[in-house]
């Protein structure tokens, strides 16, 4: 456990590098829902209530609490807040019907009023041991006794540490899996995340048409990766979960690897495994194609 009280402080008090605008929205149990709103939010304030409602309903079925949601896929969607970091400790704390508080890490937490609505941050630094940050939150919020929390043990960040670490300093609670809430809340689409979807399809299609262009004799996958890469990053793509795998010649049987400095022969395969990002909703496509003339076999 800490020697002292983790700060659990409000972004707007905290914050004077980005704008933005604190407010609140009404949910669907008549909770107001404190928010920060700007212009770098990927969806609407509305939207990001809509998932919030969704997962408190699924909450209320499991008669959870509290729910620790882990995977960075989750806490994108939940509150909007990404990073490449994510390899680091974050969680996002969900109480019932309550405010939640993003557990970050230092270095991190600037990203969160860059991108994220939620105005609760607790940091998480390089030396502490993360999980008895997140049972000390857990205490300051009233969850350390007699609480049922929600704790996605499918998941690849929940760790067996941290598991035990909540159940040997916080003895008094149920710890339950509830990785299914936001697995199955991300299932069904909303219309915004369906236009940001088309967008990246968009983008992938426009990646995919260029690198067939290119893919010539003489061109290696070294080139022919850089003008897709080119094409993705001009048209308003943002960083992939996975980097395009572009492979030419003897090198296209390789799985999950990308470029050489190999060239493509008269009669040859280019191979194209890419995908396009936004907002960290991604389109992918896979294509195979001949260089030349095929061989009958």
């Amino acid at each position: 456990m800490l020697d002292q009280d983790r700060e659990i402080f409000d972004v707007a008090a905290h914050t004077e590098h980005v704008t933005f605008q604190k407010t609140d929205r009404p949910t669907a149990t008549g909770y107001n829902l404190p928010m920060v709103v700007h212009d770098r939010l990927a969806f609407s304030p509305e939207e990001y209530v809509r998932r919030y409602d969704t997962i408190q309903a699924a909450m209320a079925r499991e008669g959870l609490d509290a729910l620790l949601v882990r995977g960075p896929e989750n806490i994108t969607y939940f509150s909007g807040y990404e990073t490449p970091g994510y390899y680091k400790y974050h969680c996002v704390v969900v109480p019932k019907d309550g405010e939640p508080v993003l557990l970050v890490r230092d270095f991190e937490w600037i990203n969160s009023p860059e991108y994220a609505w939620s105005t609760k941050i607790a940091k998480v630094f390089d030396w502490d041991h993360p999980p008895s940050v997140t049972v000390n939150v857990l205490q300051q919020l009233g969850l350390g006794e007699g609480k049922r929390i929600g704790v996605e043990k499918q998941g690849f960040f929940y760790t067996v540490d941290e598991h035990e670490t909540l159940v040997r300093d916080l003895p008094g609670n149920e710890y339950v899996d509830a990785t299914g809430i936001l697995w199955d809340s991300r299932m069904i689409k909303s219309a915004e995340e369906i236009e940001v979807m088309r967008k990246s399809a968009r983008l992938v299609d426009m990646a995919m048409h260029a690198g067939w262009e290119a893919a010539e004799p003489g061109a290696s996958a070294d080139q022919v990766g850089a003008i897709v890469n080119k094409t993705l990053i001009e048209n308003g793509g943002e960083y992939m979960g996975l980097p395009p795998f572009i492979l030419a010649g003897e090198r296209t049987c390789l799985p999950h690897q990308t470029g050489g400095a190999n060239t493509l022969a008269a009669d040859d395969l280019m191979y194209f495994e890419i995908s396009a990002s936004k907002h960290r909703y991604t389109a992918a496509l896979m294509r195979t194609i001949f260089i030349g003339t095929p061989k009958d076999e």
